[in-house]
């Protein structure tokens, strides 16, 4: 089958083959199946890329650099996480000194991961069930985003939440939190600057008394050392109808990942714990394998989730 991917998509591509035959094979693997409204949205979001990449200062060739260091960061905490049976970071600190507080190490993280949203499988099914939920709930008045990272999630979502009244985005890293508002300037909403927050803090450690219509929690359950706090405090911030976004991974050691989940039950026993119930939920080994294989291999497997109260 032809792969027919858009011009900057191309662009990105070849830059990535260039460095990884086998990041070459993997994204193959995953663009062959996908039509031509998906290359169309996938170009939408990655000439947007482009233009966040140049306010930024930064070119494509420096956007795929950070890529491959990214993948590489994960490469070699999985080897370790295979030998020692661990995650190789340990505590929030640490990952705080060598990445949330090194504006460096982060900004390079964000930037790698923003293509990965539409080079990798999974990243590109959970951001597909994002779109489910926002598209469900056209009418929001409030909306939440713990832990933004490069701003996606809140770029979509702003765009069809035609009725906010409230956006707020909050994250430890101030650098994530530059990144999300630069990529956000993108956005033509006239009152987007009087109805946006900006939080630069531990969600953990906000006396956030506000309630939400949505909350979206994309990568952070696995960043932090008491999951179920977190969860229960997001449940107190959920209007009574409201719906919760959460992505997260298992068997998924990085640079910043402080949480160890083995499987996908760990997660929804929080859940449970927490006083939410599954509405949604996307399953995704990230090789070609089942999920007991995946379990069994210790691959890793990301997963999201569409909550409410139970």
């Amino acid at each position: 089958m032809t792969i027919k991917r858009e011009v900057v998509t191309n662009q990105i591509f070849n830059l990535i083959a260039k460095k990884s035959t086998f990041q070459k094979k993997k994204i193959n693997s995953f663009h062959k199946h996908l039509n031509k409204k998906d290359f169309n949205e996938i170009e939408f979001y990655l000439k947007l890329y482009k233009k966040f990449l140049f306010i930024n200062k930064l070119s494509l060739k420096n956007g795929v650099s950070s890529y491959h260091e990214m993948c590489t960061d994960m490469f070699n905490c999985h080897i370790k996480f295979l030998r020692s049976g661990r995650y190789p970071v340990q505590s929030l600190n640490e990952a705080k000194k060598n990445v949330y507080f090194n504006s460096i190490k982060m900004k390079s993280y964000m930037v790698g991961l923003a293509i990965s949203q539409f080079f990798w499988e999974t990243h590109y099914k959970m951001f597909k069930h994002l779109q489910k939920m926002i598209l469900s709930r056209k009418n929001a008045k409030s909306y939440l985003e713990i832990g933004p990272g490069h701003g996606l999630f809140s770029y979509f979502s702003l765009g069809i939440l035609k009725s906010l009244s409230n956006y707020t985005a909050i994250d430890i890293s101030k650098t994530s939190l530059n990144l999300t508002k630069n990529f956000l300037k993108f956005i033509s909403k006239t009152n987007f600057n009087k109805i946006s927050h900006f939080v630069n803090k531990d969600f953990l450690k906000l006396k956030e008394k506000n309630k939400f219509d949505l909350i979206v929690c994309g990568e952070v359950l696995e960043h932090v050392s008491d999951p179920i706090r977190l969860l229960k405090k997001i449940n107190v911030s959920l209007e009574k109808n409201g719906r919760v976004f959460i992505s997260t991974c298992a068997n998924c050691p990085a640079i910043d990942h402080v949480n160890e989940f083995f499987n996908i039950d760990e997660i929804e026993i929080l859940f449970k714990k927490a006083n939410f119930k599954v509405i949604s939920r996307k399953i995704l080994p990230v090789e070609k394998v089942s999920y007991r294989m995946a379990l069994q291999k210790k691959i890793t497997v990301n997963y999201s989730a569409i909550l409410e109260h139970k």
